[in-house]
């Protein structure tokens, strides 16, 4: 049992390092940004709000020359794309079930990072 164990053990510690440091780093703060979204959510903050706060970031972005028309553009649609599923999931009353909602939506949004970075 205890062989398994560490073979188990070896072979997620094997697929962690798999992922590169520039995967993680962007994916990362995409589950952040997944999370302050839903937290917003949660809280009763409204879309319009979280979507003026978005263009916000955006002008920053494309002032800041980081990024090419095309990467603000795509970085624009998962954003956008990320407020609307948010406002589309139910808000929750008791603290609980919001907290696991956050949770859920930050890891859905890690794990599909991840799946497709790794393609």
């Amino acid at each position: 049992m205890n062989k398994m164990l560490f073979g188990v053990l070896l072979l997620v510690a094997g697929s962690v390092n798999a992922i590169d440091s520039q995967a993680m780093a962007y994916c990362s703060g995409l589950e952040r940004s997944a999370r302050s979204t839903m937290e917003a959510r949660q809280n009763g903050a409204a879309m319009a709000d979280i979507l003026r706060v978005l263009e916000g970031v955006n002008a920053k972005m494309a002032a800041s020359g980081k990024m090419t028309a095309e990467q603000l553009e795509a970085h624009s649609a998962v954003y956008e794309g990320m407020v609307i599923e948010a406002f589309s999931a139910p808000h929750f009353q008791t603290q609980h079930h919001k907290d696991r909602e956050v949770g859920d939506f930050a890891n859905r949004y890690m794990r599909d990072c991840l799946k497709t970075w790794n393609k």
